[in-house]
Formats: C-alpha cells, sequence, structure tokens
C-alpha cells in the first residue's frame, strides 16, 4: 500500500527524533487506528491526517481500547495538552503539515517530560473535553490496550 504525503512528511521529518527518543513504529491491521502510531513503552504517539475534511489529529499518551462496531484504539491525550506551539500554526500555510511535523519534533522531548509529571491530568482534561461532545464519553473506553489485547492485530 502506498503512503499518504503525510505519512511521508512525517517518516522525513518526525520519525528521526521519535527514533532518538526511544520510539519504535507500531503496524497494526484490521482495527481503526491512528494513520500512523509509534510507541515508547506505555507511551504511545499517534497521528492522523484527513486531507478531505482537513482535520489533523496528534495523541501522546497512554492506548485504550474505545467501543465502535468494529475493533478501535485510540491514544488519550491530546498533544496540544503538552505544547500549545501547534495551534499556532495556521491551516492556510502551504507547508502546514510539514510545519506541524517539525513543531512536533521540537517539543517532543518537553511534551515526554510533561507526561511524566502530569499525564493524570492530561488524562482527565482529554475525558472532559470530549464528555462535552458525547454523554458518557468515558463508558466508550473500554480498558488500555495491552500486548495480549493487541496480539490478533500486529502486521
Amino acid at each position: 500500500m502506498s503512503k499518504s504525503e503525510y505519512q511521508k512528511i512525517v517518516e522525513k521529518f518526525l520519525r528521526p527524533t521519535l527514533i532518538e527518543n526511544g520510539f519504535h513504529e507500531i503496524r497494526l491491521i484490521n482495527l481503526i487506528k491512528p494513520e500512523i502510531l509509534y510507541r515508547k513503552n506505555d507511551l504511545w504517539f499517534g497521528t492522523s491526517w484527513d486531507r478531505r475534511d482537513q482535520y489533523l489529529d496528534i495523541s501522546l499518551g497512554h492506548l485504550y481500547w474505545f467501543k465502535d462496531f468494529m475493533p478501535r484504539i485510540v491514544v488519550v491525550g491530546d498533544y496540544s495538552s503538552y505544547s500549545h506551539e501547534i495551534d499556532r500554526l495556521k491551516k492556510t500555510n502551504e507547508d502546514f503539515l510539514k510545519s506541524v511535523v517539525s513543531k512536533i519534533g521540537e517539543t517532543l522531548p518537553d511534551a515526554m517530560e510533561i507526561y511524566k509529571d502530569r499525564y493524570n491530568l492530561i488524562f482527565e482534561g482529554y475525558i472532559k473535553k470530549r464528555s462535552r461532545l458525547v454523554d458518557n464519553f468515558e463508558e466508550y473506553l473500554i480498558g488500555k490496550a495491552t500486548d495480549q489485547s493487541l496480539n490478533k492485530y500486529w502486521a
């Protein structure tokens, strides 16, 4: 399967930083998941870009199973909770995705430190924000994804 333009940008401009910081790429099949997924122990980085809707999702946190019509995983922790730098970038910029990916690379080490100190608060904020949009959002989080629960989805 050929890579999307976003996957190519992440591979070129962010992958080296993720690897330097101890992450490795995770490939899963037959479930709904972020377009790009990296892991360092219990810390997951996931990102997806929907070109048609111009929607960018960037997450850093723990991996959870999410109740849906088919198996689905989500990384719980909005990257904007770790760094507001990305929120300041304008989608009208022709190099928007490259700018975002570069900014993640610059802020990742600090984000990892914030994760150590404040993940419980970031988790609570993630739930609270989504609960305003979906009643009982927390009930959709079935449980933390484990290696064993992911076993049949490894690519």
